[in-house]
């Protein structure tokens, strides 16, 4: 979930605040006239980290079987698509919202517990694009 806090003064701040039982969050800050996207590194920023996130995630035994006879480079160029988009980035996903696409896995047994392992594993990725970690 996105929490925006700031004022209308530059910069302004942005949270990405995970569920409470986590602890996670990460505090972003950015100029008012610079995309996040752009912040970051753009696209070749957000393909690393989508990259090197499934390689881990594809490895961690809570989650890797919700990706079993998963086309892994069109789930990636989803989550690519995704976080371009909520980054702010050049708009060209088209995938369902996060409840519908994830329906499935939920009828699978997919729970808190599984959200916390990949933010655990995304959360890492999104600090190494020059985010400010808190």
């Amino acid at each position: 979930m996105f929490v925006y806090s700031g004022s209308n003064i530059h910069p302004k701040e942005a949270f990405i605040q995970l569920p409470e039982h986590s602890g996670n969050k990460i505090n972003i800050i950015w100029r008012m006239d610079m995309s996040l996207y752009s912040e970051i590194g753009g696209k070749g920023a957000v393909n690393a980290a989508v990259d090197i996130f499934y390689r881990k995630v594809l490895k961690d035994e809570r989650i890797k079987r919700f990706f079993e006879g998963v086309d892994m480079n069109k789930q990636a160029a989803k989550q690519k698509a995704f976080l371009t988009m909520a980054f702010g980035g050049p708009h060209n996903y088209t995938g369902a919202d996060m409840r519908k696409a994830h329906a499935h896995l939920v009828a699978r047994g997919l729970n808190d517990s599984h959200f916390d392992a990949v933010s655990r594993t995304l959360v890492p990725r999104l600090q190494n694009l020059r985010c400010q970690g808190t």
